[in-house]
């Protein structure tokens, strides 16, 4: 037992002084110019934000023993800079440079785990830019000059779980992710793709995020209907889709989010379209122009799941042509969230419900998305928002809109109030002004005749009449 103690009691000691003489020892050179932290472990993580560390890096042994992280951001760069062969290096990022070709087995020397080319100028990817880094599982290509994308170019990254092609220009996607397996996110957002191909989906069984918006895609993908069953988030705005068909997303059942907005050609979404997605959250339709009406069954999932098994939380209808919608069209009381904005509603006393029943129940909910919710029709009652009868008790999208003698009347009665109050307003300027006017004479007179007194002499003039004169001064 005491030896045991005594063995534990060294290597302790011996960690300490460790620990110590590693806390002594000055930074790496690289650290001078760059941002450097220490993780507990001994590992390094170098951040550089500026041209200077990359003259630093030409240099030899400026680089810590260890380093796991190192970004070299914003450096102005068109070629790879001098890195450190360490195998440790796990996570590197040189994003916002001017990279526009990257060499063949580029990153041989790292075992890579996130790799970050964001905002660059690359223009093509090949297989053999990462081939020795089977174990990488970010890859982050956003906003670079990239106009197709082979799958093949990533066949070796078998780990790979999150791609980002954001903001690219890729019109097509080429070959199949046979195994890409781990792959849970794609993000192909802004490009130009006018397909998203069914060999593509079919591989793709564990993705759980996939935004195809911004696009040029005129359908619903047919693969999403039989493929892609861990998909959680889908995201189809600013397409060319016109239509959205019955069951267009069938096989999708553990889909929480979709987003089918600003789609400019959207003219009718099926009553079944949202058939087989039972665990849909999220519903995003929204500012979509030619979109002006919503089948009452389109949320309908059945009566006891209506009851007892509601999924929707959040749904945005906001931005489209809806003139009006069916009262029973969702069970608005379950909602947490509703927006029905930038609609053209028609608030005629069909639509009385809306304020009866709908706007107290929205107001719960979340009061500020009534800022824009107001009348398009008719005429007496735009642009009025609802909210400025909620709790009336009168009907007032049933009222007899004004007639148009009474019309005449009423503008009559205001020309008349108007020119009554200009009027008034000018009299009492004027009668203002007589009143300084007089008082100002008044005062000019009595200051006009003192000085006459102070001043003046009485003479006798050569006719022998007598006068008060003072020629200085006038009198």
């Amino acid at each position: 037992m005491r030896r045991l103690l005594l063995l534990l009691f060294l290597w302790r000691t011996a960690a300490g002084e460790l620990q110590s003489t590693a806390a002594t020892q000055p930074p790496p050179s690289i650290c001078v110019v760059c941002r450097c932290t220490r993780a507990p472990a001994g590992q390094w993580s170098v951040q550089c934000d500026n041209e200077d560390a990359v003259l630093e890096m030409t240099r030899g042994q400026v680089w810590p023993a260890q380093v796991r992280s190192i970004a070299v951001n914003h450096a102005s760069l068109k070629s790879l800079p001098n890195l450190p062969a360490k195998q440790e290096l796990h996570t590197l990022s040189l994003a916002f440079n001017s990279l526009s070709d990257l060499p063949d087995h580029a990153f041989k020397d790292f075992d890579l785990e996130e790799l970050n080319m964001d905002n660059n100028a690359l223009k093509d990817w090949r297989a053999e830019i990462l081939q020795g880094n089977k174990n990488l599982k970010v890859l982050q290509l956003r906003r670079n000059d990239l106009q197709h994308f082979d799958w093949a170019s990533i066949a070796d990254l078998t780990q790979l779980r999150h791609l980002d092609l954001q903001e690219n220009y890729v019109a097509n996607l080429t070959g199949q992710p046979l195994d890409l397996h781990e792959l849970k996110s794609l993000n192909l957002r802004g490009n130009v793709l006018v397909d998203f191909p069914t060999d593509t989906c079919s591989n793709l069984v564990r993705l759980e995020y996939l935004d195809l918006g911004n696009n040029k895609i005129p359908v619903v993908p047919e693969c999403l209907q039989s493929h892609l069953g861990a998909l959680q988030f889908l995201a189809l705005d600013g397409n060319k889709i016109s239509t959205v068909e019955g069951a267009a997303f069938t096989g999708l059942a553990t889909l929480h989010t979709l987003v089918i907005s600003n789609l400019a050609d959207l003219k009718r979404v099926d009553r079944a379209a949202l058939k087989g997605v039972s665990e849909l959250q999220v519903f995003r339709c929204a500012d979509n122009k030619q979109l002006e009406s919503v089948d009452k069954t389109l949320f309908f999932m059945g009566e006891e799941k209506m009851q007892n098994d509601w999924k929707f939380k959040i749904i945005d209808l906001s931005g489209n042509g809806f003139k009006k919608i069916p009262n029973d069209l969702l069970p608005w009381t379950l909602l947490e969230f509703v927006d029905l904005q930038h609609n053209p509603w028609d608030c005629s006393c069909d639509a009385q419900w809306m304020v009866d029943s709908l706007l107290p129940t929205l107001y719960k909910i979340n009061s500020s998305m009534l800022e824009e919710f107001r009348c398009a029709t008719p005429a007496h009652l735009a642009p009025r928002r609802l909210v400025n009868w909620l709790n009336h008790d009168d009907k007032p999208f049933c009222k007899e809109p004004p007639g148009p003698e009474t019309q005449v009347a009423l503008l009559q009665s205001g020309s008349s109030q108007g020119m009554l109050i200009a009027l008034t307003v000018i009299a009492c300027v004027a009668l203002a002004l007589l009143v300084v006017g007089f008082v100002l004479q008044r005062r000019y007179d009595r200051q006009r005749r003192a000085l006459a007194t102070k001043m003046g002499r009485c003479r006798r003039p050569r006719n022998g009449d007598v006068r008060l004169t003072n020629p200085k001064f006038g009198i």
